[in-house]
């Protein structure tokens, strides 16, 4: 072996840099930038479809989480009305058997009276208009006197004969 020559395995880094050997390894660097350039290009292109999944389109995590609580507050919509459903239910079937509450109701709501009670309304009235309103009730109470006084005296009169 040559003294300035490198033992075997030995690694000597100067020696493939030189520019003799260079000379025979054949580095294209527009290659190798064009490849770095379509790595690029691809990684990017895979960011903006990875981006537009997870966060523009239909199925993104931001339409998940708005979708999620949608589905809750409708599932609690349809428990409620479930709910109000079965109440409405059991007071039909109540209305439909319970005499004394259609009564209770009637009076409440419809302002019925029983055959033997009397009903009072009471009205507000301008105080201008109070004095003539007070003299049509009194005449009217007068009348439904004397009409009553008719009805006992041909009571009588009927009985009698």
């Amino acid at each position: 072996m040559p003294s300035g020559a490198p033992a075997r395995g030995a690694a000597n880094l100067a020696d493939w840099r030189s520019p003799e050997r260079l000379r025979f390894l054949r580095i294209d660097h527009r290659a190798i930038f064009a490849r770095k350039q379509f790595a690029r290009l691809v990684g990017i292109i895979a960011l903006v479809w990875v981006a537009y999944v997870f966060l523009v389109s239909e199925h993104s995590v931001f339409r998940q989480a708005v979708l999620a609580r949608e589905n809750v507050r409708l599932r609690d919509e349809i428990t409620k009305a479930e709910s109000a459903l079965d109440s409405l239910e059991v007071a039909v079937i109540e209305l439909e058997t319970d005499r004394s509450r259609i009564e209770r109701l009637a009076r409440e709501r419809y302002h019925y009276v029983g055959e033997e009670e009397k009903a009072y309304v009471f009205v507000e009235v301008d105080k201008e208009d109070s004095p003539r309103l007070l003299e049509q009730a009194l005449a009217r109470r007068r009348e439904l006197e004397e009409k009553a006084k008719e009805k006992e005296r041909a009571k009588e009169k009927g009985e009698r004969h």
